[in-house]
């Protein structure tokens, strides 16, 4: 009969403390992200590298500038410590492309790519609690992404004249994401958070200017506040 008691204490005792547990775990959290977002444009590499199978003679030099600085803001809720949902806006960053062509006898051209990308999210995060502080997670995402583009040419011929023109403009398509991350928790209220996701590519074209931009690749810390 005394044995008896005690297991029974102490299974209420592990119930009481995985409640409150839980409990704690549920909730309300704002967080904030800093990072880099690699992304690469493909439309001036892809119109240089057939200028030159068409033209063998003539120099052409490109240049890619990935991507920098990105932020993202946003909330979520946790309904116990293995599942969160959250939504949240980001600034995913500039991308500028450009390619320089010398045809010879003093023409050349110059061509360049930029792209700017936002985007509203939602994600649905599964999480794996490592330590009662340190926990790892997988992240599914749905991105609404807004990208604004430009196509700037300038042409300069044999006898000196300069052509200039521009093409813009901007679109809106769903990507699907996945990521990896760590938290960990410096009290009840703090947590530090680092994260790497991968955005697919979008699927929509423009007759006038078709935006090839590679997946992007996201590097991410930040911090959270929970409530």
């Amino acid at each position: 009969m005394k044995k008896s008691k005690i297991i029974t204490a102490i299974t209420i005792a592990i119930s009481c403390v995985s409640a409150q547990a839980a409990e704690e775990a549920r909730g309300f959290y704002v967080f904030g992200n800093i990072g880099t977002n690699f992304v690469t444009l493909d439309a001036v590499r892809n119109a240089g590298e057939k200028l030159q199978r068409d033209n063998p003679g003539m120099h052409l030099d490109t240049t890619q500038q990935k991507s920098g600085a990105m932020g993202e803001i946003g909330g979520g809720y946790r309904f116990n410590r293995y599942l969160a949902l959250e939504a949240s806006y980001a600034d995913l960053g500039t991308s500028v492309s450009t390619l320089w062509a010398n045809g010879g006898e003093g023409s050349s051209g110059r061509t360049e790519e930029t792209a700017a990308w936002k985007a509203e999210r939602f994600s649905v995060l599964g999480t794996l609690p490592v330590t009662e502080r340190f926990e790892i997670y997988g992240k599914l995402s749905l991105n609404n992404v807004h990208g604004d583009y430009t196509l700037a040419t300038t042409v300069r011929n044999a006898a000196g004249h300069r052509f200039d023109t521009e093409a813009k403009m901007s679109e809106t398509e769903l990507r699907g994401g996945l990521g990896l991350g760590a938290a960990f928790a410096l009290n009840k209220h703090w947590v530090l958070r680092g994260e790497y996701e991968y955005i697919g590519k979008g699927s929509t074209e423009s007759k006038d200017l078709k935006p090839e931009a590679s997946a992007m690749m996201l590097v991410k810390a930040g911090v959270a506040y929970r409530f």
